[in-house]
């Protein structure tokens, strides 16, 4: 599931995201400069939020299940589903 900021279309955003879904460790990377990152559990809690180039996220410490990825880039905001086995 990829949900686009008004200010973003599908034909300007190109992001990816493996593995997904992951066991605990995954990357994002896009054509868009990120601003950061915040990763939401099905709750809306905050599970962790990265503000830098690199986004390479290591989560084991949380369980199982669905988590939301808010990217913030300099066009507008995405969010995307993580899996987490």
């Amino acid at each position: 599931v990829i949900n686009f900021g008004a200010s973003i279309t599908e034909q300007d955003f190109q992001v990816s995201v493996y593995p997904n879904p992951t066991n605990g460790t995954f990357m994002i990377q896009s054509d868009i400069q990120i601003l950061d990152v915040t990763l939401t559990n099905a709750l809306g809690q905050a599970v962790t939020i990265q503000q830098k180039d690199a986004f390479v996220f290591v989560f084991d410490h949380v369980a199982s299940g669905s988590y939301f990825a808010r990217i913030n880039t300099v066009q507008g905001p995405i969010t995307i589903k993580i899996l987490k086995k």
